[in-house]
C-alpha cells in the first residue's frame, strides 16, 4: 500500500516504469527537509521514467516551506515561486 507509486512515489524499490505516462511535474524540497531524501529519489524516479521534471531545491529549509511562507526567509520563499512560474510557463511548449 504505501509503495503505491501514487501514494508514495519517492519510496525506495519502485520499478522500472512506474511513473511513466506522469504528466510535466514540479518537484521543491528543502536540504533541511525531513523528506529530502524522499524528495531525491521521486526526481530520480521520474527523470529515470522520462517525466519532464524542474526541481527547487531550496538551502536549509523544512517540509512545507510554503505553508511557513508568512514567516520564512522570502527570498527563499520567492525560490520556489519563480520555480513554479518557470514551470507553468513552460507547459504549453
Amino acid at each position: 500500500f504505501v509503495l503505491s507509486p501514487y501514494l508514495s512515489p519517492g519510496a525506495r524499490s519502485l520499478p522500472l516504469g512506474a511513473l511513466a505516462g506522469f504528466p510535466p511535474t514540479f518537484v521543491h524540497y528543502g536540504t533541511s527537509d525531513r523528506c529530502e531524501e524522499e524528495g531525491e529519489r521521486l526526481v530520480r524516479h521520474l527523470r529515470r521514467d522520462g517525466v519532464r521534471v524542474e526541481t527547487v531545491v531550496t538551502d536549509d529549509t523544512p517540509h512545507d516551506l510554503m505553508l511557513l511562507a508568512m514567516v520564512w526567509n522570502k527570498g527563499q520563499v520567492e525560490q520556489v515561486w519563480e520555480g513554479v512560474l518557470r514551470f507553468t510557463s513552460s507547459l504549453g511548449r
